[in-house]
């Protein structure tokens, strides 16, 4: 099973989605767009990202590389995205995530996966590039 997952940070200062998070910085949320593909699951659809919860997915990524964890986890807080690598002793990391639907949270994509380590610093680069635009 193969996964891709495409995350295009558009400029801009956005609402928030959820009243409860109301109190948190405007500046602090990044709209984006998610194309997502599992074997022959494709899905595409905007929804935000909280520019804390990448600047902590960064940090964990970082750690792994620099051999601090074998765990890196990313969540959203709105809790539609989360994703868990766990890098094994071979220097593959398995991944498990889950993907709610922004207009309906009964659908849900769960899958595992597994790649190799140069992921890792794909999405540092990735990431350090959509946190530059933020």
């Amino acid at each position: 099973m193969r996964i891709k997952m495409f995350i295009k940070s558009m400029p801009g200062i956005i609402g928030f989605t959820n009243e409860e998070f109301a109190s948190f910085d405007n500046e602090g949320w990044i709209d984006c767009d998610f194309s997502i593909r599992v074997d022959c699951f494709d899905a595409s659809f905007s929804n935000q990202l909280y520019k804390q919860d990448l600047e902590a997915f960064l940090k964990n990524i970082h750690n792994c590389i620099n051999g601090q964890t074998t765990t890196i986890e990313f969540s959203t807080i709105e809790e539609f995205l989360y994703l868990k690598g766990i890098k094994q002793e071979n220097g593959a990391i398995k991944w498990n995530g889950e993907l709610l639907s922004p207009h309906n949270t009964s659908n849900k994509l769960s899958f595992n996966i597994e790649s190799d380590k140069s992921v890792l610093h794909d999405l540092s680069v990735v990431l350090t590039d959509i946190l530059k635009q933020a």
